[in-house]
């Protein structure tokens, strides 16, 4: 038996990862995969000691790259004794028979890797366009008087007029939590900027939630 190279990883696809790298590395033949409790795969190749070193060296930097908590444990082993080849459950020959579907499968999680590396691109996309969504967007004329019903001394109704000046809070009538709970997050939001000594400040306004914003604007507009 030739040198003995061994990879153990957490999960099917870093072990995937792992054996491709060191068949593409070096002058290796795949000897044996073994599926172990707690998530744990082996993989096993052989061939000359320094192909063997060569693979697993490469295979530990790949894995790694994946993800640190990946990797288990790698070993060489460079003259293994005879009696140990009936340890593994799968020799050479079986695993033989079965390249077409590994090499199918190694290309399967690859295009898994992809796709998820994808996602993360395109979700840390969705976030910058949100954010610039929200400063951008401006209440149409019936959503910025959700509330007509209320008296025209509620600040709700005077947010937008022009007799209400823009660096100040009004100093007419009170706002209760009903009422900002019928309004939306952007009239909420807007309702918010428009005030220049408002406690959150302006940058911050589009992280607040509903709740939050609700209650700081309520302590706002009905503190003495």
């Amino acid at each position: 038996m030739k040198a003995l190279g061994l990879v153990e990883t957490h999960g099917l696809i870093a072990s995937i990862e792992a054996l491709d790298v060191m068949l593409k590395t070096a002058e290796v033949q795949l000897h044996s995969r073994e599926f172990v409790r707690g998530g744990l795969v082996t993989v096993t190749v052989v061939g000359d000691v320094g192909a063997v070193k060569t693979a697993v060296d490469a295979a530990d930097s790949a894995v790694r790259n994946l993800g640190e908590e990946l990797l288990c444990s790698t070993h060489v082993i460079p003259r293994p004794d005879e009696s140990i080849e009936g340890l593994f459950p799968q020799g050479p020959e079986t695993i033989k028979s079965d390249e077409d579907d590994v090499e199918e499968l190694m290309k399967e999680t690859e295009s898994q890797i992809d796709e998820v590396k994808s996602r993360s691109n395109q979700n840390d996309s969705d976030v910058t366009d949100e954010h610039d969504e929200v400063d951008s967007e401006e209440p149409s004329a019936e959503e910025a008087n959700p509330a007509k019903d209320v008296s025209t001394n509620n600040p709700i109704n005077n947010a937008d007029s022009a007799d209400v000046p823009k660096t100040e809070k009004t100093s007419e009538g009170s706002i209760t939590e009903d009422e900002l709970k019928n309004m939306k997050v952007v009239d909420l939001r807007n309702m918010a900027k428009k005030h220049s000594d408002f406690p959150i400040a302006r940058k911050d306004i589009y992280r607040v939630n509903k709740e939050k914003l609700i209650k700081a604007l309520f302590d706002y507009f009905n503190k003495d």
